[in-house]
């Protein structure tokens, strides 16, 4: 069985905060902790999806699909 950070934080909170058992208390904080330093000291910039040079004095509009199809509803 692999394993899962998951897992174990739902636990935690379930028994931790919920139940009130100091050890699982303990437990959960340690795992929240290191999930926040691990994503705080992971390098890079992250994936980019999407890259493109625009030319000075352009802009780029970004829109939501949902609102652009709520606008089109609104406009009939």
């Amino acid at each position: 069985m692999p394993f899962s950070y998951t897992k174990l934080i739902r636990k935690g909170a379930l028994k931790g905060i919920l139940g009130g058992h100091r050890g699982w208390q303990v437990g959960l904080f340690i795992l929240v902790v290191g999930q926040l330093l691990r994503k705080a000291v992971k390098r890079g910039s992250g994936v980019v999806t999407h890259s493109q040079k625009i030319p000075v004095g352009e802009g780029l509009e970004v829109l939501h699909q949902r609102n652009a199809e709520e606008k089109s509803l609104e406009d009939e």
